[in-house]
């Protein structure tokens, strides 16, 4: 695994290439990873591997205390 910079992108680059996903979703996929990743950074998560389910549950229940609605979350 690289740096989650670079883990994203790959991501997107796989979705928008094998997946085709539209560019609104690829742009909301990419936000929302780049939000986590930054989450992650905050709470000195090392990196991908490190994340956790009940770190996951915490950065939902984080970005809904921070006004994102349940359906949006989803």
């Amino acid at each position: 695994m690289g740096a989650p910079g670079q883990d994203i992108d790959d991501f997107l680059r796989y979705a928008r290439v094998e997946r085709q996903l539209s560019a609104h979703t690829l742009e909301g996929y990419g936000r929302d990873l780049a939000r986590l990743a930054q989450w992650c950074a905050t709470m000195a998560i090392p990196g991908w591997a490190a994340l956790k389910p009940a770190h996951l549950r915490q950065f939902v229940a984080a970005v809904h205390r921070g006004g994102l609605s349940g359906s949006s979350i989803q």
